[in-house]
């Protein structure tokens, strides 16, 4: 960080702020005596909480000061997104696990404004080579602590916050209006075809022939599922190579570009779940069942996933 504003400073973290890793959960140990939820990494989102799902374990009288949370800590994750961050404001007690840090900003740096810089710059790849790990990425606090911040006057922090909260605001007012244009469509386009398919349009007559999904194939083996189990784990996921079409790939009647990749040795083991251009994918769990798309002429070498079924219609469908 060069050419910073006058009156700006660049500090490790580790010097305007006090860092915690939280307390690792041994299930042998707890006597249930001294019961209190805590955080973990399934809790923390970017800028927010989910608290629909809270644990609890035992943090003795001796580890409340060390394993709580206080209004406007900083908690950030040490592993599964590494960064991932947000500011706690409540009052409740609150304990957290060793899969994410405490961050207690000295007075005159705003917790907040530590968030959004730290959101920033791992959005931005800038903290890439401080993640150990190959198939789950991990922030030490070592790492955590020597990242370098920069830090205006406190009057200049709280007011870039507020800016940005401000178009944050108006950013997620225009989401959701987004949303609900999608909700529209989507019930329009119900519409549509249940009216195509059931004799709206006159599109179908007593010469129509209506078929089974499985008369629609050449073989048995053209209609299939991905792989379960030890075939196909965390581990197995690299960031290049062939594809792994998941449910987030199959939209409405649209294929997804979100991509997940295997090596080619593993995909060859896993050839029988082959998807190629023209397949007909469909979800086969979700909320919204059974969407499906055809799989694009740019998908190159790819497996389908458990939880999609791959259709791969006879030449004459």
């Amino acid at each position: 960080m060069t050419d910073l504003p006058i009156g700006w400073y660049v500090q490790s973290l580790g010097k305007v702020a006090d860092t915690q890793l939280g307390k690792m959960l041994n299930s042998k140990k707890q006597t249930g005596t001294a019961k209190m939820k805590y955080l973990r990494n399934v809790n923390l989102r970017w800028g927010a909480f989910d608290l629909s799902d809270v644990k609890e374990m035992d943090i003795f009288e001796h580890e409340v000061d060390q394993f709580t949370l206080r209004p406007d800590d900083l908690l950030v994750c040490e592993g599964g997104e590494p960064g991932r961050c947000a500011v706690w404001r409540q009052a409740e007690r609150m304990a957290f696990q060793n899969a994410m840090h405490r961050v207690r900003p000295h007075p005159g740096t705003s917790p907040e404004f530590l968030a959004l810089q730290i959101e920033a710059r791992v959005k931005n790849g800038e903290f890439d080579h401080l993640f150990s790990g190959v198939t789950i990425k991990h922030f030490s606090q070592q790492k955590l602590r020597s990242v370098e911040v920069a830090i205006p006057p406190l009057a200049e922090q709280n007011r870039i916050v507020e800016i940005l909260e401000e178009q944050f605001s108006r950013l997620d007012s225009a989401l959701a209006s987004v949303r609900a244009v999608r909700e529209k469509a989507a019930a329009f386009r119900s519409s549509l075809l249940h009216a195509a398919f059931n004799g709206g349009f006159g599109l179908f007559d007593e010469a129509t022939e209506w078929l089974i999904i499985a008369e629609c194939v050449d073989r048995k083996a053209d209609i299939t599922d991905g792989p379960f189990g030890s075939n196909l784990k965390s581990m197995h996921y690299v960031s290049s190579g062939p594809r792994v079409v998941r449910l987030a790939n199959i939209g409405n009647g649209v294929f997804l570009d979100v991509r997940s990749h295997i090596t080619r040795e593993h995909f060859i083991t896993l050839r029988k779940h082959e998807v190629q251009a023209g397949d007909v994918l469909v979800a086969s769990l979700g909320e919204n069942i059974p969407r499906s798309c055809v799989a694009p002429n740019c998908l190159g070498e790819a497996i389908v996933k458990a939880d999609c079924i791959r259709i791969r219609p006879s030449a004459r469908i």
